[in-house]
């Protein structure tokens, strides 16, 4: 794996009682590098508790994480032990921290530094010993700036911070994946685990996978449900994009790894990529990359529906205008 994942393994018992934070992409595998780190480390026989702390309600996330005492709120009809008890000798993985609310961080920060916690409800303290693993996809110093993230709290879980890349940036780590989603779909399903052919691993290896560690997983997932005999075989259709996108990029893809770009932007350059790779084509386009994406291809001009056209081989239907300036393509009215 990349350098900054190397670290994070090798220093695993080092650093079993110190915050970790990783950041990165959706889809970047975070919490497979947190669940390795904690196996590496020196707790690795005690549990290792996951908490999404986008997916919670900000009026549950105290009560998830800390606990509560019978009666502390409406509802709250037994005591209940956080996700910090449940995860005490042990680590736990706060994914998507960035969401956190202001007022919870303080009380997050407290744990981080002195290992002690009230419940909801009640003034007792509990003393955990607690290895935190945080991730999250923001930029959470510039949280810091903007007011949405306590600076005290950044420090602390930046002890040591890892940087997760994308798994285009890190090609060598698509084979080993590949063959670890194999083995486990193939188990979960009662398959014999099947081979995959060397022209599948270069195709997998020349996507730009934009879905990250999460796509591949989806991909060899759905391979393998298909699976019939002891080869495995990968459709390029499953594919979002081709995978000469990634090897050459281009201004949209650019724009979309940047965040930035309007609809018509993107819509313009993508237009321009297939009109370039099916302009020497003959085939119908039916039988071309193209055609997948009948009807997307326009751009909206006053919402006028002007019927059916035709660019080099390129349909699209019950759509507004195509116009991509400087193809040399003018669009053409086909015979109703």
């Amino acid at each position: 794996m990349g350098r900054p994942i190397d670290a994070a393994f090798r220093a695993g018992r080092d650093i079993s009682r110190r915050a970790t934070r990783f950041r990165g992409k959706h889809g970047t595998g975070k919490a497979l590098i947190a669940r390795a780190v904690h196996r590496s480390s020196s707790r690795r026989n005690r549990p290792l508790v996951k908490v999404n702390c986008a997916s919670l309600p900000a009026s549950l996330i105290e009560s998830e994480l800390f606990g509560h005492e019978r009666g502390a709120f409406t509802g709250a009809m037994a005591q209940h032990r956080g996700r910090f008890e449940v995860a005490d000798g042990g680590t736990l993985f706060l994914d998507e921290v960035g969401e956190l609310p202001l007022e919870l961080q303080a009380k997050l920060l407290r744990v981080l530094q002195d290992g002690e916690l009230e419940r909801v409800g009640s003034s007792a303290t509990i003393r955990v010993d607690t290895r935190i693993i945080a991730a999250t996809n923001r930029n959470l110093l510039q949280g810091v700036t903007d007011g949405h993230f306590r600076k005290d709290l950044y420090y602390r879980l930046h002890v040591f911070p890892v940087e997760a890349p994308p798994l285009r940036a890190r090609r060598e780590d698509i084979p080993l994946l590949v063959f670890f989603f194999v083995a486990r779909f193939a188990r979960k399903l009662g398959k014999p685990v099947p081979t995959v052919p060397e022209e599948a691993m270069r195709e997998l290896m020349r996507y730009s996978w934009p879905g990250n560690v999460r796509e591949l997983e989806n991909v060899v997932e759905r391979a393998a449900i298909l699976a019939t005999g002891n080869t495995l075989a990968f459709d390029r259709a499953w594919l979002i994009a081709e995978a000469q996108d990634s090897a050459t990029p281009t201004t949209a893809s650019a724009g979309d790894e940047a965040g930035e770009g309007t609809l018509a932007d993107m819509e313009k350059h993508h237009i321009l990529r297939v009109l370039e790779k099916t302009r020497s084509e003959s085939k119908r386009p039916r039988t071309t990359a193209g055609a997948e994406y009948e009807g997307r291809f326009y751009e909206r001009r006053g919402g006028a529906q002007l019927g059916v056209y035709q660019m080099g081989a390129v349909y699209a239907r019950s759509v507004t205008v195509i116009r991509v300036p400087g193809t040399g393509c003018t669009p053409k009215r086909l015979a109703s």
